[in-house]
């Protein structure tokens, strides 16, 4: 058998191994190819024109993964996913053009990826173009549009869209304010494990926005937010402590909680710890604490 006889035969075996899944993607598919797959594999079948193929080797192409970083090689397979629709070759050549990653920095580029991908149903890019429309001063501002993605994405179940939909209404950005929507959409983003959520939503019972004012609940949202490592549920559970707010003023709790907070450079933190420990230090000038040394000795002789 001749040298181009073997790679004729090898080609064959090669495209015929690739699943019929693959070959052929449907317009909005999602899927990428496993990486226990050999490279030859996965090459055929992106040659053979399957989206999730080409996505694939982009991805590893852009991750320096299984081949050596290439940028432009990693666009080029990319960009051949995204035309035929593969939603998040869309949205991964979207955020490309949106940072200047192996092409030139465009955000208009970026938001017709953003786009398409997001029209396709990908709740990640529908997220991304609310908080582009809300948030990037490169594009103006457009919170009916940053509210209709957001919309979309939270009706998938998106977290960042849920948190960023309450925050939408809470301030009354591209919505009429609304205290009690704001807290519904809190509570779906806190529920699915989102710390920013879990501390506003702590908020909102703090204050008794949307909801009856609950002490109890609002410490029981920043408890599940800072067990996270959440600055800003670390420092709400510092001050309730410290002063008393819906529980009984512990200044050792209070201390633990700023401390924590204080160590991830949190501001507040840092100036109500050292408030706190001034505070004790006048205490304990004003009240010294007894000698327990010289009681022990009265006691027991």
């Amino acid at each position: 058998m001749t040298a181009r006889a073997i790679w004729i035969l090898f080609t064959f075996i090669l495209i015929c191994a690739v699943p019929r899944a693959y070959t052929a993607d449907a317009a909005h598919e999602t899927a990428a190819w496993d990486s226990s797959e050999p490279l030859a594999k996965i090459r055929a079948a992106a040659a053979q024109g399957s989206a999730a193929a080409q996505y694939t080797l982009g991805n590893y192409y852009l991750l320096g993964d299984r081949l050596p970083r290439d940028l432009h090689a990693s666009v080029t397979w990319l960009s051949r996913a995204a035309r035929q629709g593969h939603m998040k070759a869309q949205y991964t050549l979207g955020a490309l053009y949106e940072v200047g990653v192996g092409v030139v920095p465009d955000i208009h580029k970026a938001i017709a990826w953003y786009r398409r991908s997001a029209e396709g149903g990908l709740a990640s890019a529908q997220t991304k173009l609310g908080l582009i429309y809300a948030h990037d001063h490169l594009v103006p501002m457009d919170l009916a549009t940053s509210v209709y993605w957001l919309q979309k994405a939270a009706a998938q179940g998106d977290t960042d869209a849920e948190n960023s939909l309450a925050l939408s209404y809470l301030e009354g950005r591209g919505v009429d304010q609304d205290y009690s929507q704001a807290v519904i959409w809190f509570r779906r983003a806190a529920k699915g494990g989102s710390a920013d959520a879990q501390t506003s939503l702590g908020v909102m019972y703090l204050e008794g926005f949307g909801v009856p004012r609950d002490y109890f609940a609002a410490m029981d949202w920043f408890f599940k937010a800072a067990a996270q490592g959440h600055g800003d549920a670390e420092y709400n559970l510092g001050i309730m402590y410290a002063y008393g707010i819906g529980v009984a003023r512990q200044d050792d709790k209070a201390r633990r909680w700023l401390s924590r907070a204080a160590a991830r450079r949190h501001r507040l933190a840092q100036r109500e710890l050292e408030g706190l420990l001034q505070r004790r230090a006048e205490f304990r000038r004003r009240y010294p604490l007894p000698d327990l040394r010289r009681v022990k000795r009265n006691l027991y002789g």
